[in-house]
């Protein structure tokens, strides 16, 4: 017996009699960032923020696999994160591609 494989990128090339989804435009969706907190006896004394992105660019079956944002695309994510923080008090700075909140 004879078995043929295929590859998952292979596979999902195959076009299917489904319509096709419509992933959602929002860069904001597709941006985040990883925390990496630091503690003392005392408590929380500093997170640091790396910023990671999924690249819409990529083909179909790598889409949704997040990575280190560029260094454009990092300041832009830690410059919003700091403006919508600002009402709650936190200031986090954008230092060497990622954000940092000290404490």
């Amino acid at each position: 017996m004879c078995r043929a494989t295929i590859s998952k990128p292979e596979l999902l090339q195959f076009k299917t009699p489904l319509p096709p989804i419509a992933l959602p435009k929002d860069r904001s969706l597709w941006e985040s960032v990883v925390p990496m907190m630091t503690f003392s006896e005392l408590g929380l004394r500093q997170m640091i923020l790396h910023p990671v992105a999924c690249d819409m660019s990529l083909p179909r079956y790598e889409r949704g696999t997040p990575s280190m944002a560029t260094a454009e695309t990092a300041e832009r994510i830690v410059s919003g994160m700091s403006d919508q923080s600002k009402p709650y008090g936190t200031s986090i700075a954008y230092e060497r591609g990622r954000g940092v909140v000290r404490i």
